[in-house]
């Protein structure tokens, strides 16, 4: 029977009572660790970490912990160091880059378990590029072949520019 003071986590899969999650000293540093990052970021981190997870199916918690103290100074710092050069690292493009890599390997695009964050820092490099890209394809209006724009698209470049700060 299940102790309904438990939780199981949709990552690793452990189930622990609450009260003794609390109580350990690793679990607690894992879940301060996690929820020091902010919002949307906090989430997508703890989905993130999912991708070290082993054959066993589960995290430690002093994994969890290492692992988020591996990235949490560069996220905080807001750039990451990517083979000698640096590159800026705003929030959204940490939530981008694990976003990603949730989709690779829902895709079957990985080898997991992963074993650093040396891709997730590969994408975070390409972020500027590829955003702006993506970005200047969204709001460039297309025209149909009669050269005039049409209003449905007027209005979703619109909403881009707005989504964007532009």
């Amino acid at each position: 029977m299940k102790d309904d003071y438990s939780f199981r986590c949709p990552n690793c899969m452990a189930r622990t009572p609450i009260d003794v999650a609390i109580a350990h000293e690793e679990a607690r540093d894992a879940v301060l660790a996690a929820f020091g990052l902010s919002g949307n970021l906090g989430w997508v981190t703890l989905r993130y970490l999912g991708l070290f997870r082993t054959g066993t199916g589960r995290l430690s918690f002093r994994t969890i912990t290492k692992r988020l103290e591996e990235i949490t100074p560069d996220i905080r710092a807001g750039r990451i160091d990517r083979k000698g050069r640096e590159y800026p690292a705003p929030t959204e493009a940490w939530i981008w880059a694990m976003e990603k890599m949730l989709e690779y390997r829902d895709a079957g695009r990985l080898e997991l378990p992963m074993k650093n964050h040396g891709y997730l820092y590969e994408i975070i490099s390409g972020y500027r590029r590829t955003a702006m890209v993506t970005a200047s394809e969204a709001t460039s209006t297309p025209r149909p072949a009669g050269g005039a724009p049409s209003k449905t698209m007027e209005g979703i470049a619109a909403l881009e520019r707005l989504r964007h700060g532009r």
